[in-house]
């Protein structure tokens, strides 16, 4: 659905990675969550949210062997997480409705690719895994201790744009986000589409796990996306403080964000245009 003279994926393959790489000014565009957003914040990084993607309804999860049945039998337990990423969130989080923090496990960084094989080969008692990994791993018995519906300042993943960006190349920001509302509606019908072959091999699920695990992810549609960005008191503003505030008490934020202007609804009528 993209020109491919006009726009360009750059594939990363952990969340670190496309913070870094945004950082760095060498994309100009980047999928994010909004932890992430708040570490760029904090640096300085001049950025926009242009749409607000999904929220996690489940499909970011606390899974550990099975038998670990609490939270609180992970103190003390080797837990992999990827340490720059949305799973720090969601650890943290966990811990806290446990009576724990992050001094109480041991951290075993990881990227989610090696959740399954960290798993088989022992070196870890509990991950926390996002889809599809999740998927792969729920039916090996393991114990699902936590999840993304219990949090409350969801996980959300939104689209990202440097300011540079939403100037330079409005049009192309606007041709990526009519492909991908498009492309979510064919993806949200349960029925296979173009490209559904490429996609089961590579993330390694059948099209019917592969439809079950799409409840997990709620995408969100114009009018809400319209509540998160736009009006004197933008919704994705309101969360961000509480969750900052947290991830200042757990060392994932030295400072909190100085105030900006980094939210940009502009492109939102024309990203569900027909």
């Amino acid at each position: 659905m993209l020109p491919p003279n006009r726009i360009r994926v750059v594939e990363l393959p952990w969340a670190s990675a496309v913070t870094r790489i945004f950082d760095d000014d060498a994309v100009d565009v980047a999928v994010l969550s909004l932890d992430g957003v708040l570490q760029l914040l904090e640096t300085g990084e001049k950025l926009r949210v242009v749409m607000v993607m999904d929220q996690s309804t489940g499909g970011d999860a606390v899974m550990a062997r099975p038998e670990i049945k609490s939270l609180q039998d992970l103190k003390g337990r080797r837990v992999g997480v990827d340490v720059f990423g949305v799973g720090m969130y969601l650890l943290v989080n966990a811990l806290e409705k446990g009576g724990m923090t992050l001094k109480d496990v041991q951290i075993v960084p990881l990227i989610q690719p090696e959740v399954e094989s960290m798993f088989q080969e022992g070196s870890i008692d509990a991950a926390v895994a996002s889809e599809p990994w999740l998927t792969q791993i729920s039916g090996t018995g393991m114990q699902r201790l936590y999840d993304s519906t219990e949090l409350k300042v969801p996980i959300l993943r939104m689209l990202v744009a440097s300011d540079r960006a939403c100037t330079v190349f409005a049009e192309e920001l606007t041709l990526l986000m009519r492909a991908m509302t498009r492309i979510t509606r064919q993806v949200r019908s349960g029925q296979e589409f173009d490209g559904t072959g490429a996609i089961l091999r590579r993330e390694k699920v059948s099209f019917d796990d592969f439809v079950k695990s799409l409840p997990r992810w709620h995408p969100l549609d114009q009018k809400q996306n319209m509540e998160m960005l736009d009006g004197p008191q933008p919704k994705l503003e309101a969360i961000a403080g509480p969750m900052a505030e947290q991830m200042l008490r757990h060392g994932m934020l030295q400072k909190l964000p100085e105030k900006a202007v980094w939210l940009d609804p502009q492109f939102l009528s024309k990203a569900w245009a027909p």
